[in-house]
């Protein structure tokens, strides 16, 4: 429309006549200057607009393929009837342990209360233990535990916490034909051969060891008389041990020693760990890593003192889980304390002090099989 009066030819009936007079009337008031007529334009853009956006939304809507949602529609029938509920998730690990050789009730109860220290020492509450005689089995329920909380548990559970201070046998006493392994023993030649053997072990991802701690027996090929006697049942001269070996986290590479070490296994030359009073931690500072602090029980010190007043200019094997830690050598008579470097990180040290305290296993259970838990405790 354009506001102009309309003009008609000819006669009209008085009932055009009104409808024209209307007309012009609103043609006037509400498109013309009257009052009112531009609140009524804005009225009437305003549906417009609305009906406009109505229909935008409508065609997008179709392009999506979604259909308008009804907001009087519960939840409860938003979610498909059909779907089938999530399932249940993994709420633990049953570990099975079996202790090798006879045992009795007493024994199986001694090695339960050290693993149950130590799974505490790991912050780990929920957990059962049960003990079988007949079978000789350990059975470990952790509920509610993360893969890391598992992984940590069984680690902590391989472990022997035995610590062990040493001397380390040099050649001519392995050599020798009488205390000895025999004048055939070659040192160098088994440490390279173990330290091989290491390698390949790293190399095939068992990162989790370094080799095995071995006794060594006098055997009778080592000595020049074809009639040296044969070991037998006779104890071990000497005992093998591994190195510790660990990956730096700041550098990437490997720390430890190469090789293991031979050491005596005579009274008057070991030191053992179960004589320390107690272990504890001393935090790192830049430029030094963290280490262990140890002390001798009292009743023992003197002994301590002696063993490294005798040996000075020796190496002094630190054995800890059957792995060379280090072999300081001994410059001074040594008091009734000390300190381990060389363990590795923070975690690592808080690890042997929790083994520390929770005890020795001196019978080692082997874990024989691993399930999840499906079910919560009750």
């Amino acid at each position: 429309m354009t506001g102009e009066k309309k003009d008609f030819a000819g006669p009209l009936t008085p009932d055009e006549q009104k409808a024209i007079r209307t007309y012009d009337t609103w043609v006037e008031e509400d498109l013309g200057c009257g009052r009112g007529s531009l609140l009524k334009l804005f009225l009437l853009a305003g549906v417009a607009a609305m009906v406009v956006i109505a229909a935008v939304l409508s065609w997008h809507a179709g392009l999506s393929g979604e259909e308008p949602v009804d907001r009087n529609k519960t939840a409860a029938t938003a979610v498909p009837q059909d779907e089938k509920p999530a399932p249940e998730k993994n709420k633990g690990v049953k570990l099975i342990y079996r202790v090798p050789g006879e045992t009795d009730q007493h024994i199986l109860a001694g090695i339960g209360k050290v693993m149950k220290r130590r799974l505490e020492g790991l912050g780990l509450e929920e957990f059962e233990m049960i003990t079988e005689e007949s079978s000789g089995e350990i059975k470990i329920l952790l509920h509610r535990i993360n893969a890391r909380q598992a992984a940590a548990a069984r680690r902590i559970l391989s472990l022997s916490g035995k610590i062990l201070f040493a001397i380390e046998a040099t050649e001519e006493e392995l050599q020798d034909p009488v205390t000895g392994l025999g004048p055939k023993f070659q040192l160098e030649a088994f440490l390279k051969a173990q330290e091989k053997k290491m390698q390949e072990r790293i190399r095939s991802g068992q990162t989790h060891t370094t080799g095995e701690a071995m006794e060594l027996f006098r055997k009778p090929e080592y000595f020049p008389d074809p009639k040296a006697p044969l070991v037998g049942g006779a104890p071990p001269r000497y005992h093998y041990y591994p190195p510790w070996r660990w990956k730096s986290k700041k550098t990437g590479k490997r720390m430890g020693p190469r090789f293991g070490a031979i050491v005596h296994r005579t009274a008057d030359k070991i030191f053992d760990g179960g004589d320390l009073d107690r272990v504890f931690l001393i935090e790192p500072e830049p430029e030094v890593e963290p280490a262990l602090a140890f002390e001798i029980k009292p009743g023992c010190k003197n002994r301590f003192r002696d063993l490294t007043r005798k040996h000075i200019r020796r190496n002094f094997c630190i054995i800890i889980n059957e792995k060379l830690i280090a072999r300081p050598q001994i410059m001074t008579e040594l008091p009734g304390s000390g300190i381990i470097q060389g363990l590795g990180t923070v975690e690592a040290i808080k690890e042997t002090i929790t083994l520390f305290r929770s005890g020795r296993l001196e019978n080692m259970p082997v874990l024989v099989k691993e399930e999840p838990i499906t079910s919560s405790p009750r």
